[in-house]
C-alpha cells in the first residue's frame, strides 16, 4: 500500500522535474482515502492536470484540497474547481512576504561572509 492510499495528508513541496511531472494523476488519486487531504504548495505541474483533482472531489475521493501554485499561471479561475467548496486556493507569493524576503538576505549575507573566510556556506 502506497502513500497516497495510506496519508491523512499529502502535501506536496517536490520540485518539477520530468520525474515528477503530472505525478498526481487519476490512478493516484483513485487510491486515496476519502478523508485525505491533497495540498500543492510546489509547482503547478505535479498535478496532471486541474481537471482530476476536481473529478477526485467531485467523486468524494478527496475531503479537501489547497492549492499555493497552479498548473497554468495565472490560472484560469473559471475552472469549477476554483468554485468548489472544499478548495482553498492561494497566490504563490510565501517567498515575496516581510519575514521570508528578511529571511533570504539573511542567509544570502551571511552566506557571503563564509565564502569571503573561506569556508563553505551552510
Amino acid at each position: 500500500m502506497g502513500l497516497f492510499a495510506q496519508a491523512d495528508f499529502i502535501c506536496l513541496h517536490a520540485p518539477l522535474t520530468d520525474a515528477t511531472r503530472g505525478m498526481v494523476n487519476r490512478q493516484r488519486l483513485s487510491l486515496v482515502k476519502p478523508t485525505a487531504v491533497l495540498v500543492n504548495l510546489a509547482r503547478g505541474g505535479l498535478f496532471e492536470s486541474l481537471d482530476v483533482v476536481h473529478e477526485a472531489l467531485q467523486a468524494d475521493k478527496l475531503s479537501g484540497v489547497g492549492m499555493d501554485t497552479f498548473p497554468d499561471e495565472p490560472p484560469d479561475v473559471s475552472h469549477p474547481i476554483f468554485s468548489h467548496p472544499r478548495v482553498l486556493c492561494t497566490p504563490h507569493v510565501m517567498g515575496l512576504s516581510v519575514g521570508a524576503t528578511k529571511k533570504i538576505f539573511t542567509m544570502m549575507s551571511e552566506g557571503m561572509v563564509m565564502v569571503l573566510k573561506g569556508l563553505k556556506p551552510g
